[in-house]
């Protein structure tokens, strides 16, 4: 649905048949991907906390983890909304980059 209408926007086309995107196995392995960057900062957290005693450390690898977060948001909304558009006109390849 949200999909639909980004795309209705978008493109100068009327009436949208049908959308495809992509496979969910593409979005399990960005999924996966971006979970082990987490858990290897998550790592380094936990040692670096074990040997170093400054009250920032926890600050500096959230927003850190948070910047990792928004950027899986970023990639996941781009793969989502690469499609093949079938409308009235023809077949449209939309990407968003």
């Amino acid at each position: 649905m949200i999909r639909k209408s980004v795309i209705q926007r978008n493109i100068n086309n009327s009436e949208i048949h049908h959308v495809i995107g992509h496979h969910g196995s593409v979005f399990l392995k960005l999924f996966f991907k971006y979970l082990l960057i987490l858990v290897v900062l998550m790592l380094v957290f936990l040692l670096l906390d074990r040997y170093i005693t400054w009250s920032y450390l926890s600050w500096i690898f959230a927003g850190l983890g948070f910047v990792v977060f928004i950027k899986f948001c970023i990639d996941f909304l781009n793969l989502y909304l690469d499609s093949l558009v079938m409308t009235d006109s023809g077949i449209v390849l939309y990407l968003r980059e």
